[in-house]
């Protein structure tokens, strides 16, 4: 009986770690639309309703070129926001087609990219 029960719970212990679902926990961001030729004219992305537009994804970490300006070395790594092709397609549409779509917590976040994951 205690082998069954053991043989039982192993497997739902297992199961996540086949399962095709992330392992890295889904959160929202906000959408600000930046205009290509203008960057600091930036505005938030909002719906029909004036709402702000949120985006559904996670945070990642690369690393990037290490940038040595005046003799100091900068930080290599950075952060992009990760959603699918379908959250890349629906937050798109707030922001013109003259404008970089971009994540921001808040308005003194850093600006960072949305990385598009692969199939």
């Amino acid at each position: 009986m205690l082998k069954k029960v053991f043989i039982i719970f192993s497997s739902i212990l297992a199961f996540p770690a086949f399962s095709k679902e992330s392992k890295i926990p889904k959160t929202n961001t906000y959408v600000f639309c930046s205009p290509v030729n203008a960057r600091s004219s930036w505005r938030w992305a909002v719906d029909t309703n004036n709402n702000y537009v949120t985006a559904t994804g996670y945070w990642k970490t690369v690393e990037r070129e290490v940038k040595i300006i005046y003799g100091v070395s900068y930080d290599p790594f950075t952060y992009v926001f990760v959603i699918n092709s379908s959250e890349y397609k629906r937050i798109i549409s707030y922001c013109e087609k003259d404008e970089f779509i971009q994540p921001a917590d808040s308005f003194t976040s850093s600006w960072y990219a949305f990385s598009v994951e692969s199939n």
